[in-house]
């Protein structure tokens, strides 16, 4: 019965609803965020949001990171891990596919390294979050 009433109200089939079968995200919360957005409810746009939240993983840890490098005096690490978080941009870096048959979640193979280096953490967090390994 539950199964069948949500199907009904995304109209879409149990291939579709198994998609966010392995997502940790809170599903409440990002309801409740679209409906405050007045984002469409449809199950491609609840797995984008998914996606986009595990893409906001990794903007924060950035930023954060950014923030806390201090301003003066900057040693020769400091510069050069200024200079690599420069080259990231998750939002750039990060994109995804949603189809029934393909859906992934993927990272721009040449930063790899890099983001494994300085955010290892995260990246699981944003493959727990999203249910999808990072295709690189």
């Amino acid at each position: 019965m539950n199964t069948e009433l949500v199907r009904a109200v995304f109209d879409c089939g149990i291939d579709d609803l198994r998609l966010l079968d392995d997502a940790e995200c809170d599903m409440y919360a990002v309801i409740g965020r679209m409906r405050e957005e007045s984002i469409e409810l449809t199950m491609n746009n609840i797995i984008r949001q998914v996606f986009e939240e595990g893409r906001y993983i990794l903007t924060k840890a950035r930023e954060e990171k950014i923030a806390s490098l201090p301003a003066e005096p900057m040693t020769e690490a400091d510069f050069e891990l200024r200079r690599n978080l420069g080259r990231l941009n998750p939002e750039q870096d990060f994109s995804f596919w949603i189809n029934l048959q393909d859906t992934n979640f993927r990272g721009k193979s040449e930063l790899k390294e890099l983001y494994e280096s300085m955010f290892a953490e995260e990246l699981e967090q944003c493959e727990n979050l999203t249910g999808y390994p990072i295709e690189w």
